[in-house]
């Protein structure tokens, strides 16, 4: 039986594999060059101030305050955390509860409900048009079809869902080996458009060792489920830096998943930080591969995938030519936030559950982590779960802008910044002049009064570049995961 608490309210095209001729390995230059500044840790800027630099909140004041200042014409993205996961997978850094009784799942949805109820202020946030939802974790598909779909019924209680709007974007996470084909057409059923698989590596060897193991048949199955349930967007996670990892292996990979034809793909890079994630210490750095490795992993992953039909959107993310996302990025609209880069720039972004973020003009708001102490603020206490956050001051949201054009774009434009903070960037920011001109030396930039435009070897070092602009980073101990 469901544990649901009460509640108010076409076929895949095929596509040929590239050659399998590998691409070129990086030369002895790039790689002195990747060697030189590899090394150096940068945050993956979803946000700026980053989540690293959030301080704690000793109240709910912050929240309420930007709550109650969303106009009924603002568009909103909601954000649902699913923190439960089944099974551990040794490499992961998310914020994740691992059990496999079904039960934990009920006062977690309680406490959930009562956020959603709560984050309700007034008939402004109730009409404004919501055209983004997305469903992270943890594993969102913990819950059943039933269970979501409760979900989707109490936010559509409390808040405008934008169903007709053109760009409507409601999207899920799924673990593969905790769903079978066969439940796809009851997500399609529920609402949901754009479906996220998390493969990381088809490799056997790859697989057992970081304790992830979902043959290509499972993928595949799937895939071919969701294309004939129409849902519009297909993506595929993927982690290059994983123990057992080589070159030829993780190019079979890329491969496999160009035969499958997803819409997205994200090559994330692993962040090993064993101290922070002890999970991590299972796997020997004998078997992680080298600095150079890395860096020859994703050159050759990125050169296949461009040659198979695939931009490069930035960092970590790869969309097809006809994906909104590069549309996005032709446009000048592209916005990246917490789930990567998106098409849905401008919006304010409620997040609900442990852990969420919630993105507004004034600054950024994260819940609780833990999940006991999440339910039993909301359940017992009636407020909101708020833990840390930050105000955003005038300079913040210079450097944010700034920082979201180069990460999305590539380029700073010196008349845009003119028009929108009524002074010179480079009067603006001449203390990183000095900074700039050595990433202008390694040929990574170049930069006048007009802007900043990032080059093709700069983009492999893009969060190290807008490091520069990051004025917290100077001043914080947190470690990061490496840049390259």
């Amino acid at each position: 039986m469901d544990l649901i608490p009460t509640v108010k309210a076409p076929g895949r095209t095929h596509i040929p594999i590239p050659s399998k001729q590998e691409d070129p390995l990086l030369s002895r230059e790039q790689l002195e060059c990747l060697s030189a500044l590899g090394e150096s840790r940068s945050p993956r800027y979803t946000s700026y101030p980053t989540a690293l630099d959030f301080k704690p909140l000793e109240d709910d004041v912050l929240a309420w305050e930007a709550l109650t200042s969303i106009e009924p014409t603002d568009p909103l993205s909601l954000y649902v955390h699913v923190p439960f996961c089944e099974r551990l997978c040794y490499y992961c850094a998310c914020n994740k509860v691992l059990t496999k009784h079904k039960s934990k799942s009920l006062p977690y949805m309680e406490a959930l409900f009562k956020e959603i109820e709560l984050k309700a202020v007034n008939d402004d946030v109730m009409q404004a048009p919501v055209r983004q939802v997305h469903f992270g974790g943890g594993t969102p598909n913990f819950l059943s079809p039933l269970q979501l779909g409760a979900i989707l019924d109490e936010l559509q209680y409390y808040y405008r869902f934008d169903w007709g709007h053109k760009a409507f974007e409601l999207s899920i996470e799924v673990d593969p080996r905790s769903i079978s084909a066969a439940e796809i057409p009851g997500l399609r059923a529920l609402g949901f458009n754009r479906l996220s698989l998390g493969v990381q590596d088809f490799d056997p060897d790859v697989q057992n060792a970081i304790h992830r193991v979902q043959p290509y048949s499972l993928i595949e199955s799937i895939v071919n489920q969701a294309r004939k349930s129409r849902f519009k967007s297909i993506n595929m996670d993927l982690i290059y830096g994983l123990p057992k990892q080589s070159i030829s292996s993780f190019l079979q990979t890329i491969d496999q998943v160009i035969e499958l034809n997803p819409d997205r793909i994200s090559i994330f890079h692993y962040a090993h930080l064993p101290d922070r994630f002890p999970p991590q210490r299972r796997f020997s750095t004998d078997d992680l591969p080298s600095s150079e490795a890395k860096a020859n992993l994703f050159h050759q992953a990125k050169a296949r995938l461009q040659i198979a039909g695939y931009r490069h959107i930035g960092l970590d993310h790869f969309a097809k030519e006809s994906d909104p996302l590069c549309t996005a990025q032709d446009n000048q609209t592209l916005h990246r936030n917490f789930q990567g880069y998106s098409t849905h720039g401008g919006h304010q972004l409620i997040g609900f559950g442990p852990t969420a973020i919630s993105c507004f003009p004034t600054g950024y708001v994260q819940n609780q982590a833990d999940l006991a102490k999440y339910e039993r603020t909301l359940l017992t206490n009636e407020q909101l779960p708020v833990s840390r956050g930050i105000k955003l001051a005038n300079d913040d949201k210079i450097r944010q802008w700034v920082i979201q054009q180069l990460m999305c774009h590539f380029h700073l434009d010196g008349n845009t910044f003119l028009k929108n903070f009524d002074q010179s960037w480079l009067d603006y920011f001449a203390g990183h002049i000095h900074e700039l001109s050595e990433w202008a030396n390694r040929g990574c930039l170049t930069f006048n009064h007009e802007g900043i435009s990032i080059l093709d070897k700069g983009r492999y070092f893009i969060r190290d570049i807008v490091k520069n602009f990051d004025q917290y980073r100077a001043h914080s101990s947190t470690p990061c995961s490496k840049s390259v």
